[in-house]
C-alpha cells in the first residue's frame, strides 16, 4: 500500500460514535440518476464516469461523498489507481460520512486483518455509509462472518443486502453469492442454523441449500425438488436464472471428463482380474442410464506384456485424458504414484495405506479390511458385545482379523479368545476347542480322574459368555469350519464372517455349510443394487450373456462398473463428506485420505443362498 493509501486509513480508522439511524442521505442529480441506471444494470465503469461528473457539479462537501463513493465502485473493478486519486480528493474535506466511507475501502483492501476483526469493524459501519453502499457493506460483512463460520448471521446480511440493492444485476450477483456460500457451508452448519432461526426468508434458504445438498448426486431429484419452489420464490431475484445455475452446475460437477484412460493388467497373471474389471467398465458405459455417451475409454494394458503403470499414464495424459482409472495391482498403483505427478484425477483400483495420496488420487479397492471393519459393526449393531475370533494365519487372514479386533474393541466391544487355524489344515478341533475353552474343560476333567481314579460322566461345555464367533476365513477353510464349530457345541452360537467366505459360484452343498453364517456384501451379489447404472449394467451383462444363470456377478465385475460411476461422482463426494452414493460395490463415499469407503448390506446364508438382512437389530 502507497504512502498516500496509509495517510487517509490513519484518518479513516479513527472510532466513530455508532448510529443507528439507517443510511446517511445522499446528493441527488441528473447525472446520479444516470449513474444509479448504470449500476441497476451492472455498468461499473459508467457508474464511476457518471459519479466522478456528478461530483464537477455538486458542492464540496456532496463532491468529496460522491468521489469517494466513485472510488469504491472503481475498487470493485480492480481499479487502484483511480480511487486512491477520489480518496485523496475526498478526504481533503471529509466529514464522518466521508471518513466511514474511506474507512470501508480501506477495509476491502486489507487482506491480512482476521476475519472476526474484520466483522468487528463493519459492524461498527452501520449508519455511517451513503445508501448506495450500504449493501455493500452488508456484503462483505457476510463474507467476513461466513469465513468465521457464521454461517446464519452471514445468510442474514446477505438477505439485508438482496432487500437494499436497487439494480437487477447488483441483486443478481447478490443472489448467486449468497448461493455459492450456502452450498460452500457444511450439512451441519446448515442444520444448527435451521434450529437457531425464526427468520423465516433465513429458514426458507436453508432449507434450499439442504435439499440440493441432500441431492447432488442426482439430477433428476434435484430438479424436481428445484422445480417444486422456484415458480414459488417471490424472494428471489431471477428464479429461473439461479435454477438453471444450480441444474447446470450439478451437471457439469457429474460430468466425466470427454476421454478417460483405464489402465488395466490385459495380460500376465492378473490377465483375468483385469479383464472382468473391463468388462464391467464397458456395461457401465453401454448401459441405458449412462449420461455420458460422449466419453471415450481407452484401455492400456499395464500387465506382463504392458507398459509400467507410470509410463502408461503419462501416455494416457499426453493423448489427452482428462481421468484415469486404475492400476490395479497395489505394487503397479505404488510405481505410479511414486515416478509421476498427477495432473489428470486418478481413481487407483487397489489402496496403499501406508502411503499419503497427492492431491487429484483417489484410491479405490475391494479391501478386506473395510469389511472387516463392517463386520464389526454388524456384530454390535445386532447387539453382540463379547465374542470369539477364528482366523486363518495366513497374512491375509491375519489382516482381517487385527482390522476386526481393532474396530470391534474401538466400539467398546470385547473379545473373549482369539484363535488362528493353519490355512491348510481340514481339521479345525484343536483351534476351535481353544476358542470355548473345552480343552480347559478337558483338562479339568483329566486332572479331576487322575486325583480320585473314578470315572465320571464327562460332557465338555464351551464358555458360556461368548455371544457370538467372528471368522476370517475363503470359502473352502469357511466349509470346514462352520460344521466344527457347531459340533464342538456352537450349535446355536451366531457366527458372523467377511464375504470371501460365500463361493464365488454358490451350490446347495455350500449353502448347507454355511447355512445362518451373517456377513456384510456388496449389493452387486445380492442383485439389490437400486441405482440406476448398476441396473443398466446387469441388464447389459446379461445380454451378453447366452443365459442369466452363466452371467458372471463376481465382485471384480462390480469394481469395474462402480469405477466407471466414480468419475462423475468422485469430486462431490470428496467435497460433501456427507454424500453417499448407491452402487453396486456398496454405498460409497470418501474419507479425510481420499479413499473411497463403503457401506455393505448384511445378508445371512440361506439354503437359497444370499438373503439380505433388513433388521439387523435382530438376531439370525
Amino acid at each position: 500500500m502507497t504512502s498516500l493509501w496509509m495517510g487517509i486509513l490513519v484518518v479513516a480508522c479513527a472510532p466513530m460514535p455508532r448510529q443507528d439511524a439507517g443510511p446517511a442521505p445522499i446528493y441527488r442529480s441528473p447525472i446520479t440518476a444516470d449513474a444509479e441506471a448504470a449500476l441497476a444494470v451492472g455498468d461499473l465503469t459508467s457508474a464511476v464516469t457518471l459519479l466522478h461528473m456528478a461530483a464537477e457539479q455538486a458542492p464540496a462537501q456532496a463532491a468529496a461523498g460522491l468521489k469517494l463513493e466513485a472510488a469504491f465502485f472503481a475498487l470493485q473493478l480492480n481499479d487502484t489507481a483511480p480511487a486512491e486519486a477520489l480518496i485523496s480528493a475526498g478526504q481533503r474535506t471529509a466529514n464522518a460520512q466521508q471518513r466511514a466511507s474511506a474507512e470501508f475501502i480501506g477495509l476491502l483492501l486489507d487482506n491480512h486483518r482476521r476475519p472476526n476483526r474484520q466483522a468487528e469493524l463493519l459492524f461498527e459501519l452501520a449508519g455511517q455509509l451513503p445508501e448506495r453502499l450500504e449493501p455493500y457493506r452488508r456484503e462483505a460483512l457476510a463474507e467476513a462472518l461466513a469465513a468465521n463460520d457464521q454461517a446464519l448471521a452471514a445468510l442474514e446480511q446477505r438477505l439485508a443486502a438482496g432487500q437494499l440493492h436497487r439494480g437487477f444485476t447488483a441483486r443478481l450477483a447478490n443472489e448467486a453469492a449468497l448461493w455459492q456460500a450456502l452450498m460452500a457451508t457444511s450439512t451441519e452448519q446448515l442444520t444448527e442454523a435451521a434450529e437457531r432461526t425464526r427468520n423465516q426468508p433465513a429458514l426458507t434458504w436453508l432449507a434450499r441449500a439442504q435439499g440440493v445438498k441432500q441431492r447432488l448426486l442426482e439430477p433428476s431429484a434435484t430438479a424436481r425438488f428445484v422445480n417444486a419452489w422456484r415458480h414459488d420464490a417471490t424472494d428471489l431475484v431471477a428464479g429461473e436464472l439461479l435454477a438453471t445455475r444450480i441444474l447446470a452446475t450439478q451437471r457439469a460437477a457429474l460430468s466425466p471428463a470427454r476421454h478417460v484412460a483405464v489402465l488395466l493388467p490385459l495380460s500376465g497373471d492378473l490377465a483375468a482380474a483385469g479383464q472382468a474389471i473391463q468388462r464391467g467398465i464397458l456395461a457401465a458405459h453401454h448401459s441405458p442410464a449412462d449420461r455420458q455417451k460422449n466419453t471415450r475409454l481407452q484401455f492400456i494394458d499395464v500387465g506382463s506384456e504392458g507398459l509400467l503403470a507410470s509410463l502408461a499414464y503419462r501416455r494416457a495424459v499426453a493423448e489427452g485424458a482428462g481421468q484415469v482409472i486404475g492400476p490395479l495391482a497395489k505394487e503397479s498403483v505404488r510405481e505410479l504414484l511414486n515416478n509421476s505427478t498427477i495432473t489428470a484425477p486418478l481413481i487407483a483400483l487397489n489402496r496403499i495405506d501406508d502411503f499419503r495420496a497427492p492431491n487429484n488420487t483417489y484410491q479405490f479397492g475391494l479391501s478386506p479390511e473395510d469389511e472387516a471393519e463392517a463386520a464389526a459393526a454388524l456384530v454390535q449393531r445386532m447387539g453382540f458385545q463379547r465374542i470369539g475370533v477364528l482366523g486363518s494365519s495366513s497374512d491375509w487372514g491375519e489382516r482381517v482379523t487385527r482390522r476386526f479386533t481393532q474396530a470391534f474393541e474401538a466400539a467398546d466391544g470385547e473379545i473373549l479368545e482369539q484363535q488362528n487355524y493353519p490355512p491348510n489344515e481340514d481339521d479345525m478341533s484343536v483351534p476351535i476347542q481353544a476358542l470355548f475353552n473345552l480343552d480347559t474343560s478337558a483338562a479339568r476333567y483329566a486332572r479331576l480322574r487322575s486325583i480320585t481314579g473314578e470315572r465320571f460322566v464327562f460332557e465338555p461345555r464351551r464358555r458360556r459368555d461368548m455371544q457370538a464367533v467372528f471368522l476370517a476365513a475363503f470359502n473352502g477353510p469357511a466349509r470346514l469350519a462352520v460344521p466344527q464349530l457347531r459340533f464342538h457345541r456352537g450349535i446355536g452360537l451366531p457366527i458372523f464372517a467377511t464375504s470371501e467366505s460365500y463361493p464365488s459360484t454358490p451350490s446347495s452343498a455350500a449353502h448347507d455349510d454355511l447355512a445362518k453364517v451373517t456377513m456384510p456384501v456388496m449389493p452387486w451379489l445380492l442383485g439389490s443394487a437400486q441405482d440406476s447404472l448398476s441396473k443398466g449394467a446387469r441388464a447389459a451383462l446379461i445380454e451378453a450373456s447366452d443365459e442369466e444363470s452363466a452371467l458372471p456377478l463376481g465382485e471384480l465385475l462390480a469394481l469395474g462398473v462402480d469405477s466407471y460411476r466414480l468419475l462423475g461422482s468422485v469430486a462431490l463426494l470428496e467435497e460433501h463428506a456427507q454424500l453417499r452414493l448407491p452402487a453396486a460395490t456398496g454405498e460409497l463415499y470418501i474419507n479425510a485420505k481420499r479413499q473411497v469407503k463403503r457401506n455393505l448390506q448384511p445378508a445371512t446364508v440361506t439354503q437359497d443362498g444370499l438373503q439380505a438382512l433388513l433388521n439387523t437389530h435382530d438376531q439370525p
